[in-house]
């Protein structure tokens, strides 16, 4: 999606949602208090896991998350996941939209190490600056 915007996509302009704040080249620290809290825990275990890797049953370590290995590891469904980080992504239903430099982004397609099915994983933004 943020394709469309760099190639300047007719119709389009790198703007918030009516009534949202601008995002742009924000810190984790500028913007926690104006996320909810859900998105808050999601935000920081994948951060968590992207800065010190997570090891699985297998024994691998991985340092990117798929929906359904973030539910498991929140205790959440996974379409609670999913609508959290889709918001984080700049998708719709946030109240913050992420236009140019979304918080959470696609890191790779690979097996879930759930459901053995390739779908994709996600990891933090290197434009947001988290402490972890």
């Amino acid at each position: 999606m943020n394709e469309l915007f760099e190639q300047g996509h007719p119709g389009t302009s790198p703007r918030p949602a009516r009534g949202a704040q601008d995002t742009r080249d924000a810190s984790y620290a500028e913007i926690q208090d104006s996320i909810s809290d859900a998105q808050r825990e999601y935000l920081d275990l994948l951060a968590s896991v992207c800065a010190h890797g997570y090891e699985t049953r297998s024994g691998d370590v991985i340092h990117d998350l798929t929906d359904k290995e973030a539910a498991l590891l929140l205790g959440w469904d996974r379409t609670s996941v999913n609508g959290r980080r889709n918001e984080l992504c700049g998708g719709s239903g946030s109240k913050l939209r992420f236009v140019k430099s979304p918080a959470v982004v696609t890191s790779e397609k690979r097996p879930c190490r759930v459901t053995g099915r390739l779908v994709t994983a996600w990891k933090v933004s290197d434009q947001l600056d988290l402490e972890v």
